[in-house]
């Protein structure tokens, strides 16, 4: 380089220089904004992937012999339908033998019921009879022993009842429980019996899937813990196709590459032919408006670390700006609700975001317009 073009080269810088410092002098224009209560519809932006249809395990509630299989794999089926029949015969000779038994002990119940009758109106004779002095106390005495010894055998009798009716319930269940049914309506899938084979209990021997029901498993920032709830509806985006869905579970927070995040998994109700598992998704959240809450713009925050609850806000006082932590506990499509931070009436910068993004602190600003008045 040159003598001359080194000169001209720090002409310029000098030049530069004095401009900016010229610009700050005079103030960086920007938009006012004055804190006040508003309502926030929290949204929540998450990515991940399609995921496939989540399969319902079909689990025999009695070990048996397969005597039937009714449906064959990819059968479409609605909950309640059968789907395997298992040997009944011991279950129901079971059955039959525990009806034998509470039918012998509802007969005694009665019987023991017959018999305080009896003892009781002995009782009242004997009494009769020794207030006319035609009985001894002894007479009466004994009625009254068979009284007791009548309700002992009645409360007996009733407890033995009590069992053998559960014994009977007992017994029917197990035999219902040979017919094996669908848990929820879908396709069979995994179908793993034959007839002939044995199946125990909590033993998988097949599953249920809706084709229809993809989900989106997205990963959401930790900070937004508190914005998103089971039962919220989201919208999924996937190859340039959006599907509507509502959030079915949030995990705990967990850690990946460094950060925290949230799994959550969305449950999609319209599955458009042109999602396929694993495609990336994008996903957004949308949560219940919170009303009568601090908010400022979204333009107005600068987040240093990308993410979670802490950011910062630039004051104004007087002309020039100050640094203010907050804590942001939701946000919005425009507006972030302020958890702590900030007080209603207090004046910040809300914008542009260009212009928030280059302040510094104790930086000259001049207010073009307001908002939030």
């Amino acid at each position: 380089m040159t003598k001359k073009a080194a000169i001209a080269a720090a002409a310029l810088a000098a030049a530069a220089a004095m401009l900016l410092a010229l610009l700050r002098w005079r103030g960086t224009a920007v938009e006012a904004w004055r804190v006040s209560r508003t309502t926030v519809r929290p949204v929540v932006a998450a990515a991940g992937e399609i995921r496939p249809p989540e399969s319902v395990p079909v689990f025999p509630r009695v070990i048996g012999r397969v005597a039937k299989v009714l449906v064959r794999e990819g059968d479409r089926v609605r909950a309640g339908d059968s789907l395997f029949e298992l040997d009944g015969k011991a279950y129901a000779a079971q059955a039959a033998q525990a009806r034998s038994a509470a039918a012998l002990a509802e007969e005694n119940a009665r019987r023991a019921e017959e018999s305080i009758e009896a003892a009781s109106r002995k009782l009242d004779a004997a009494r009769g009879l020794v207030g006319k002095r035609l009985a001894s106390r002894e007479y009466l005495a004994a009625a009254r022993l068979d009284v007791e010894k009548a309700v002992r055998e009645r409360d007996s009798a009733a407890a033995a009842l009590a069992d053998a009716r559960a014994r009977l319930a007992s017994a029917r269940e197990a035999l219902a429980r040979t017919r094996v049914d669908a848990p929820v309506s879908g396709n069979v899938v995994d179908l793993r019996v034959r007839t002939g084979e044995t199946v125990r209990e909590n033993e998988a021997v097949a599953a249920i899937a809706d084709p229809g029901a993809l989900r989106a498993v997205v990963e959401a920032p930790a900070g937004a813990a508190g914005a998103i709830a089971p039962g919220m509806p989201a919208r999924v985006t996937a190859a340039g196709v959006t599907a509507a869905g509502a959030v079915r579970e949030v995990a705990a927070p967990n850690k990946s590459g460094g950060s925290t995040y949230l799994t959550v998994m969305i449950a999609l109700s319209s599955a458009p032919a042109a999602l396929r598992p694993g495609m990336p998704a994008r996903a957004r959240i949308e949560g219940e408006p919170r009303a009568g809450v601090l908010a400022v713009p979204l333009s107005a925050l600068v987040r240093p670390s990308g993410a979670g609850p802490g950011a910062f806000v630039w004051t104004i006082a007087g002309a020039r700006v100050r640094r203010r932590a907050i804590a942001v506990a939701a946000a919005g499509d425009r507006l972030a609700e302020v958890a702590s931070g900030l007080r209603e009436g207090e004046t910040i910068v809300g914008g542009p975001a260009s212009a928030v993004a280059r302040l510094e602190e104790g930086d000259h600003v001049r207010i073009e317009t307001r908002k939030g008045e």
